[in-house]
């Protein structure tokens, strides 16, 4: 990856998707290859059993999410320290 680590902002919009177990372990993959740079990381459209396998994501990867209820206010987050 070119981006120093610790330095990415990341949206992610789960909106209007359906999440499976085949994802699950394509997004655990992504997520060992980008944590080092990632710096934060905010969510959309998550609730319900989808919340329940964020979580269970973040715990497993050790990265951090955040969750949001509208794209302005995860950009907000993003880019205030």
């Amino acid at each position: 990856m070119s981006q120093p680590e610790n330095s990415m902002l990341v949206l992610t919009n789960f909106s209007n998707t359906e999440i499976t177990s085949a994802l699950m372990p394509l997004l655990n993959e992504s997520s060992k290859k980008t944590k080092s740079h990632v710096y934060k990381t905010a969510v959309l459209g998550v609730s319900g059993v989808k919340r329940t396998l964020g979580d269970l994501l973040s715990k497993i990867t050790g990265q951090q999410l955040r969750y949001f209820d509208n794209e302005t206010q995860a950009k907000e987050w993003l880019i205030t320290e």
